[in-house]
């Protein structure tokens, strides 16, 4: 009983600490919304969403928050419905003790989902009442002591059902070590009788000679000391093996780690030819179309917030920008204070990427427009962009042999900066280069010849939308 409670207290200890440790990692609304739409468990899902709505209710987004209780209470009575009918009489008792946990959780997420509306619903109709106030702090006050309330009912319920897991976890584990030591019994069993038999074998021969007996005792002694050395050489075979598996597992995940952080570095390409001769070697190409965004006002807005505020503000930028890229095949280069870098046509060559590079352009500039007028909703400080695009040769490649860095050179890359530097805030400003490859799919606006810095006047074009 001693030893049940000790493992008891070690597990919740276990549990409180990964349950903290999760609480921090939790991250931000974006970042939910994103796991949220990667999730495959519906389970999870409706857990994530739930969080989101948490989320919102810390800012006093009354329609945000309710919106996602609203899809944790319809996801999740669907959830539920379809976990029921997933628990035939053919699954094992443990599967089906995971389903009803999960079918629980669900079941208590929609429960508290379903106050916290009605608590939303008297908050809106409270704002109505005084004047359309959507921050009465009475009613948020009133809201986030149910929400309190109810996580601090979530988290007793929960700490039950940890209880009831773990003396599950430990009958299921005694019953199985009373069924070894039954096995054992058997064993012993059979063992003794057979040393019976051979007993009284012995003895009907010590009646016949006691010389064959002493015989007889002196190979019984070599054979059981034998059986004994062979039994301790394979415990250490098999000691040796388990510890050989074991430091080639840990190896192998090392080196996953070690791989996965070079692909988030590096292109995949250069990333094996680094790993395979120690070092990449330069790459042409005759046809990429690089990209570059800028802030305008970003020095006047950074003055305004904390060095913390300001990572935090480009971080949920540039986040968006890195998941923008990526639907449109186009490679990051690198961040240098506001600006970002991207390319299109790299490392696989292609004849899509001026194109590519202007869909991703015209979202991003979208992306921006929206988190302008959330700052402005906020009244929060907010900085517009430049965006700047041109279409010709480069080489690319890693160069040193510190801290890899992959990276493009040539006078295209000049080319596409002053098109962002010369362009306008809001538009996407491309070179009479990029203009010829794309007008017949995009609306574009000619500027004429606008003087670009070492570069004269140039041929520059606002693409203003893709042609119906």
């Amino acid at each position: 009983m001693k030893t049940f409670c000790k493992s008891k207290a070690s597990l919740l200890l276990f549990f409180c600490l990964f349950a903290t440790t999760f609480a921090f990692a939790q991250g931000s609304i974006p970042e939910l919304k994103t796991r949220l739409n990667k999730e495959n468990d519906r389970a999870n899902k409706v857990d994530i969403a739930f969080k989101i709505a948490n989320s919102y209710t810390e800012q006093e987004n009354l329609e945000e928050a309710r919106r996602y209780y609203g899809i944790v209470s319809e996801q999740g009575k669907v959830t539920i419905s379809a976990l029921q009918k997933s628990l035939p009489s053919s699954l094992n008792s443990r599967d089906k003790n995971k389903i009803k946990e999960k079918i629980f959780l669900v079941n208590n997420r929609v429960r508290q989902a379903d106050q916290l509306l009605v608590s939303l619903r008297n908050i809106a109709g409270n704002s109505k009442k005084n004047g359309g106030n959507k921050n009465s702090s009475v009613s948020w006050s009133a809201f986030k002591a149910l929400r309190k309330k109810l996580d601090e009912q979530k988290d007793l319920i929960e700490n039950q059902q940890e209880d009831l897991a773990i003396m599950d976890s430990t009958i299921n584990y005694q019953d199985l070590v009373m069924e070894r030591q039954k096995s054992e019994l058997q064993q012993q069993e059979i063992e003794l009788l057979r040393k019976e038999r051979e007993k009284d074998k012995q003895e009907r021969e010590l009646e016949h000679a006691n010389d064959l007996l002493r015989q007889n005792d002196l190979e019984q002694q070599r054979y059981l000391i034998g059986l004994v050395a062979m039994a301790a050489l394979l415990g250490l075979a098999v000691f040796a093996f388990v510890r050989i598996r074991n430091a080639k597992k840990e190896i192998e995940l090392e080196k996953g780690k070690s791989d996965a952080l070079l692909l988030n570095i590096l292109p995949k390409s250069t990333a094996e030819e680094l790993k395979k001769n120690g070092r990449a070697k330069p790459k042409s190409y005759e046809m990429v179309t690089v990209l570059f965004t800028d802030f305008k006002g970003f020095t006047q807005v950074a003055a305004k917030l904390t060095p913390e505020e300001v990572v935090k503000e480009l971080d949920k930028c540039f986040g968006g920008f890195d998941e923008i890229i990526s639907r449109h095949g186009l490679e990051k280069i690198k961040t240098i204070g506001d600006s970002y870098m991207c390319a299109g046509g790299i490392p696989m060559e292609n004849q899509t990427n001026p194109f590519d590079a202007i869909n991703a352009a015209l979202e991003m500039a979208e992306f921006i427009e929206k988190w302008k007028a959330e700052q402005i909703a906020k009244n929060e400080p907010f900085f517009d962009i430049r965006i700047g695009l041109h279409t010709g040769k480069i080489v690319a490649g890693v160069v040193g042999s510190k801290k890899f860095a992959y990276d493009i050179w040539g006078d295209a890359v000049n080319l596409a900066s002053r098109m962002e530097s010369s362009g306008e805030p809001g538009k996407v400003n491309i070179s009479g280069e990029t203009y010829e490859i794309v007008k017949e799919k995009y609306v574009c606006t000619p500027r004429g010849k606008v003087y670009a810095k070492n570069k004269g006047d140039v041929e520059m074009y606002f693409v203003e939308s893709k042609k119906l």
